[in-house]
């Protein structure tokens, strides 16, 4: 399956997308473990990111 991950900082109350990445995973968890690897090599503090599928 194809999802999008959106890396976003929350600044002022409001999301801030940073990134963007398109990942290829079997299941939501398997994109959810590869987008918190992907999060960790961003070394910026407060990252979250949203899953939607393609």
């Amino acid at each position: 399956m194809l999802f999008e991950v959106e890396f976003v900082v929350k600044e002022n109350g409001h999301f801030e997308t940073i990134q963007t990445a398109l990942v290829y995973a079997l299941t939501v968890t398997e994109c959810r473990r590869i987008a918190n690897e992907m999060a960790s090599e961003l070394e910026i503090g407060g990252i979250q990111f949203f899953i939607s599928e393609l």
